[in-house]
């Protein structure tokens, strides 16, 4: 499960089924755009009352190893119980570059 520390962004739950994927060079800048209608079709059974719909984003260093990700999660009491990434560094390993 990824780290509380990720999470950058609360996200509105009523608008999670209508945001795009639209993430452009920096996708931690674009918290807004992080989930699709199938990552929030994966995340809708997880989901209890009261949990909350967070964009992450892991931090710097791993994007400049080439293993950042950036995604929504489930919180729950502040803690992640599920997490869906929506964008991965395309340089990680076995990307073969």
């Amino acid at each position: 499960m990824i780290p509380s520390a990720w999470l950058t962004e609360l996200l509105d739950r009523d608008a999670v089924a209508e945001i795009a994927l639209a993430l452009e060079s920096d996708p931690c800048d674009k918290p807004e755009s992080v989930l699709d209608r199938d990552a929030a079709a994966a995340l809708r059974p997880v989901a209890a009352a009261g949990d909350e719909l967070w964009a992450y984003c892991s931090p710097l260093d791993t994007w400049q190893r080439g293993t950042g990700e950036s995604g929504v999660a489930v919180v729950r009491q502040g803690q992640p119980v599920a997490a869906v990434a929506t964008y991965r560094s395309r340089h990680g390993p076995g990307s073969g570059q």
